[in-house]
Order: structure tokens, then sequence, then C-alpha cells
């Protein structure tokens, strides 16, 4: 048991060690209420986010348009998740924060190409 724990704190701070050294990852950062939701089955599944305010952070390279704060991946478990928060909370009328996946992978828009791929979304609390 102490070499598994001693294992999984050496992991852990090698890791905090690598994410403090590396250059910060560019990915959009967005509090606000939601305006709208839209979904589209055009080839893929996909939801875009608009909130009461423009996108914010510093976005994705492709992330050129600035009325989305992001897309979601309705085909995935984890976008019919974060599409559940959403309408949950566009229903109780609460503020949203909306992360963007960023840079990291290269394929930040691929959902809808100007608007960046959301990597996680949380409700604000009262």
């Amino acid at each position: 048991m102490r070499h598994l724990l001693r294992r999984v704190t050496l992991g852990a701070s090698a890791l905090l060690a690598f994410l403090t050294a590396s250059p910060a990852i560019a990915n959009g950062d967005t509090t606000a209420t939601i305006l709208r939701i839209f979904t589209y089955e055009q080839g893929k599944h996909y939801a875009l986010i608009q909130l009461t305010v423009p996108p914010a952070g510093t976005r994705a390279t492709c992330a050129t348009n600035t009325v989305y704060a992001g897309a979601i991946d309705l085909s995935s478990s984890s976008g019919q998740a974060q599409f559940a928060l959403l309408l949950t909370a566009q229903a109780m009328g609460r503020e949203v924060r909306v992360f963007g996946v960023g840079d990291i992978t290269g394929g930040g828009c691929t959902l809808y190409s100007p608007v960046e791929n959301v990597s996680f979304v949380y409700m604000i609390e009262p």
C-alpha cells in the first residue's frame, strides 16, 4: 500500500511539474447565461452555444466566430451530459462557464469550423 501511494504521489508530482513548465494552452473561457442553444445534424451531431456575452479568453486559433461560445459533440456521452447540464442551466436562468479545448490537439474546431469545441462546462452556483 505504501509503495502504491508513493507511486501515485510521484506521478502526480511529475504531472504537476510538466503542466507548470508547459507553455499556456489557448482555450476559450466564458461565463454568462445562455441566450440560445442550436442543434445541428449536418453529417455530425452537434450543438452551438450562444451566451449573453461574446466568447472570451484566448480561444483556439481556428475559433474566428465571435457569436458562439462553443460547439458540443452530441454523438458522445460526455457531449450529451454537457448538453443536459446546459439545458438545465438555461431552464433555471443560471450562469454557466464554458471552456474550449484550445489548440492542444490541433483540432480545436472540428465540429463547426469557426467555433471552438467545448472541453467542459459547469453551472455557476447562485
